[in-house]
C-alpha cells in the first residue's frame, strides 16, 4: 500500500512540474523575444531606414562588383 502511495504522489508531482516548467519556458522565451527585437531594431543598418528613421519593409536590391579578372571565358576552359 505504502508503494502505491508513493508512486501516486511521484507521478502526481512530476507532471505537475513538468506543466510548470512548460508555462516558466514560455513566459521566459517570450520575454526573450521582446528584448531580443528591441535590440536588433537598435542595430539596424541606416540602410534599413527611410529618411524619417523608420524601418523600410520594401524589399531592398543588392550589388555585388565583380573582378573581369575573376570571370571564365568561353575559351579558358
Amino acid at each position: 500500500m505504502e508503494t502505491n502511495v508513493i508512486l501516486f504522489f511521484a507521478g502526481g508531482l512530476s507532471i505537475l512540474f513538468f506543466i510548470l516548467g512548460c508555462v516558466v519556458g514560455w513566459i521566459y522565451k517570450g520575454a526573450v523575444d521582446v528584448n531580443t527585437y528591441k535590440r536588433q531594431l537598435n542595430n539596424l543598418h541606416p540602410e534599413f531606414l527611410d529618411g524619417n528613421g523608420a524601418y523600410v519593409n520594401e524589399e531592398l536590391l543588392a550589388v555585388r562588383f565583380m573582378d573581369p579578372e575573376d570571370l571564365l571565358d568561353e575559351e579558358d576552359d
